[in-house]
């Protein structure tokens, strides 16, 4: 049986989606959405791509975030520098690291038409 940990991390993952879907489908936003991982495991949960731009998400359930959180997000903004790179998680500050906006979830999600 998986544990509440074990289940959080997607269930986030999967709700931001849903809500990422319906915003674009909504407003006719004309993204199209993409998973991108590199030979060497350098991963981003979600990369929508469209008219509007191109922006790069990574969500993690944790509160404190270390350097290998960003590690995906850093190396994506590395071989797309116009990128909007956004990284949410399960603490209570916003802040940016280097070139990465670091949000809340629930925040994140609220405001998400306007990130997008």
């Amino acid at each position: 049986m998986d544990s509440n940990t074990d289940i959080d991390g997607p269930a986030l993952e999967t709700l931001f989606l849903q809500e990422a879907r319906a915003l674009n489908d909504y407003y006719d936003l004309g993204y199209t959405f993409y998973y991108w991982r590199t030979r060497s495991q350098a991963e981003v949960d979600f990369v929508l791509y469209g008219e509007k731009g191109l922006h790069a998400f990574e969500i993690k359930r944790k509160t404190n975030l270390t350097s290998k959180d960003f590690k995906g997000l850093k190396t994506f903004g590395d071989d797309y520098p116009m990128a909007k790179l956004y990284l949410f998680y399960g603490g209570q500050e916003t802040y940016h690291e280097n070139n990465i906006q670091v949000i809340p979830f629930s925040t994140g999600l609220t405001h998400l038409l306007t990130i997008i």
